[in-house]
């Protein structure tokens, strides 16, 4: 018989297996497909409800019981996912209730890899999804785990990165993007 796999619901990959958010992982073919994607370690928001995964023992389980996040838990989970990526597993945060504790979490860890500003890191978020972080207090949240972390940025200038597997399409000269002009035919689409 061979192993059947499914996505979870609503799942999506924030950075590339290293940290995705989904809804509830509730049927076995939903845990296969965390298996195949090598997502190792679940952080789960299941305030009630006894997820399938809690005796699954290929997956580390990191439950968060309480209503709402402080500080300590952005960063704790900053620091388990940061961790996860240097043993090379993906993570997986869900919340069943869908109260967006789990984006909280996520834009903290997309600020602190990013080295970015809250702002944009929640505008990226609402962009792979929608009504997102809708409560000006997780909002204030995230800003907080910034003024927390951000003296540990390091500025960097383009001439300053370096070239990865992730980034080498774009080629070894960054300049070319600088000052570059719009073309004609690009202008011409955008006024009509």
């Amino acid at each position: 018989m061979s192993t059947q796999y499914a996505m979870p619901p609503y799942f999506t990959w924030l950075v590339d297996n290293v940290l995705a958010v989904s809804a509830h992982p509730f049927h076995h073919t939903h845990l296969n497909y965390l298996k195949l994607n090598k997502i190792e370690t679940v952080v789960s928001f299941d305030d009630q409800n006894q997820t399938p995964f809690h005796t699954n023992p290929f997956m580390k389980v990191v439950r968060f019981s309480n209503n709402s996040l402080s500080l300590n838990d952005c960063i704790n989970f900053v620091y388990l996912v940061e961790n996860a990526k240097l043993r090379r597993e993906g993570v997986l945060v869900h919340c069943v209730k869908g109260e967006e504790r789990a984006a909280v979490l996520s834009i903290c860890f997309l600020v602190k890899l990013w080295q970015c500003r809250p702002d944009f890191a929640i505008n990226y978020y609402r962009t792979i999804r929608p009504s997102s972080l809708e409560k000006r207090e997780f909002e204030e949240l995230v800003f907080e785990f910034y003024n927390r972390v951000s003296s540990s940025f390091v500025n960097l200038t383009h001439k300053d990165l370096k070239w990865t597997r992730d980034t080498e399409f774009l080629g070894k000269n960054l300049d070319m993007f600088v000052n570059q002009p719009i073309p004609d035919s690009y202008q011409q689409r955008i006024q009509h």
